[in-house]
């Protein structure tokens, strides 16, 4: 549902101010199309990662605990439902479809926005 959000309010403003926003994705290229597909994102903005080398290079929670067993878990649910009544989440929940990723471990992976500044060849000068 955050994916459907992005693409509908926050991909295309930040296309409009130049800048690139990209989805790294656990799986294979062809479920991040499927994904791609369910979500309205533009394919073009999702790599794979069957391998989890990102998501693991950058410390990305994971793990039973982490994912389900904290106080953010039901607070988040809970500040959806306020805001709008979970919409989104509504929406796509008739449309999910169970998918096991390439490493069971990755099942509970918790994703993550991550901000990153590429400089250009101008600016790593200064």
């Amino acid at each position: 549902e955050l994916a459907q959000q992005l693409s509908k309010e926050i991909v295309p403003k930040l296309k409009e101010a130049g800048v690139k926003l990209i989805f790294i994705s656990i799986g294979t290229a062809e479920r991040g199309r499927m994904f791609a597909e369910e979500t309205g994102l533009d394919a073009n903005l999702i790599y794979a990662d069957p391998d989890n080398n990102t998501y693991d290079a950058m410390g990305f929670y994971k793990g039973v605990g982490r994912t389900f067993f904290t106080a953010d878990t039901p607070m988040s649910i809970n500040q959806r439902l306020l805001k709008d009544g979970a919409k989104d989440l509504k929406e796509i929940l008739p449309r999910w479809k169970p998918w096991i990723p390439p490493k069971l471990n990755q099942g509970l992976q918790q994703g993550k926005s991550q901000y990153l500044h590429a400089l250009t060849q101008d600016q790593s000068a200064r």
